[in-house]
């Protein structure tokens, strides 16, 4: 298992091939060219748990 940091509430956990992505908001950053993603989880929709402008591009990267 792999656990990565990218501020405030953003994390991306890997497990084996599996890779997901908790609470990309406002204040995190480094997140935004992440790719091969299973999933995506918002905890709430606070701006600071979810960025609105940026996961489009997160669900369309391969």
């Amino acid at each position: 298992m792999q656990i990565i940091h990218f501020g405030q509430s953003c994390v991306l956990v890997e497990i084996g091939t599996a890779r997901l992505l908790l609470d990309p908001g406002v204040y995190s950053a480094g997140f935004e060219d992440l790719s091969g993603l299973d999933a995506i989880l918002v905890t709430h929709q606070h701006p600071d748990h979810l960025d609105l402008a940026r996961i489009p591009a997160l669900l369309t990267a391969e």
